[in-house]
């Protein structure tokens, strides 16, 4: 055989082999869809809902409720989507005098596959601003949630391939073959640290693969906008929630490594 079989056939083996670990990579995710019921146009969570919907039903609670509730666009994505912050909190002038409120930032959907994870999100967000159980607690406390870090990974799991987990970044190097960065691998702490090239579970540096870490950390306007928002508020949060589907599992996030 020509040295250029060899080199195809070595490189199908390699694929072959990051297909145990990351099996994502081979199953028909294209026709997924076609067995997954069709989305409406009005806000519920016996269904999923696409960004557009998500974000016209965000805007109309916003407007019922204008003491509890402001919405606020804090950047764009890869495709110029928006990317929106809920803030939910009772405005209290007499509070103020003791200082900023303290307040918890809430994340979902920086997956795009984890369906799950937006509508668990937004039912929280509606909980906190339609029961009164919470008035106590809002007194005190803001909550800015962000349901769909990644708008455009979002749709397109919706539109084409259900198993999409990445944001839709363009990569120059793979020629439009591979695209996207797998926006929660590209935050700056510990980036693309100890990571091993056959065990992409962690982090790879290689673009094909669902775990892709980006050319450097917070490459993405996705992550660049969290960053930027959070840390435009680190006075104030107290506590950073990611909400994913993948256990049920609290995860700390120490996670980079086994020491106590």
């Amino acid at each position: 055989m020509s040295v250029k079989v060899h080199l195809l056939l070595g490189f199908l083996a390699i694929l072959l082999g990051l297909s145990m670990v990351d099996p994502t990579l081979f199953i028909g995710r294209y026709i997924i869809n076609w067995l997954t019921p069709p989305s409406s146009d009005s806000m519920s969570w016996d269904s999923y809902h696409r960004v557009d919907t998500i974000y016209s039903w965000m805007d109309s609670l916003a407007q019922r409720y204008p003491q509890k509730l402001r919405i606020q666009t804090i950047g764009q994505s890869v495709e110029g989507r928006d990317i929106k912050v809920a803030r939910i909190g009772i405005r209290n002038p007499r509070r103020r005098q003791l200082g900023p409120k303290r307040a918890i930032f809430i994340e979902g959907g920086i997956h795009a596959r984890e369906w799950i994870s937006p509508a668990t999100v937004t039912y929280i967000m509606r909980d906190l601003v339609t029961n009164p159980r919470h008035s106590a607690m809002l007194d005190q406390y803001d909550f800015f949630i962000l349901p769909v870090v990644n708008p455009d990974g979002y749709e397109y799991t919706h539109t084409t391939d259900r198993l999409w987990r990445k944001n839709r970044a363009a990569n120059p190097l793979t020629l439009g073959l591979c695209r996207g960065v797998d926006l929660n691998r590209n935050f700056g702490y510990k980036w693309a640290e100890d990571i091993f090239i056959l065990d992409p579970r962690p982090a790879s540096p290689i673009p094909c693969l669902d775990t892709y870490h980006g050319e450097q950390a917070f490459s993405e306007p996705e992550t660049q906008a969290v960053r930027d928002f959070v840390m435009g508020k680190r006075d104030r949060i107290d506590a950073y929630l990611a909400f994913h589907s993948f256990g049920n599992k609290i995860l700390y996030p120490w996670g980079h490594t086994s020491e106590k």
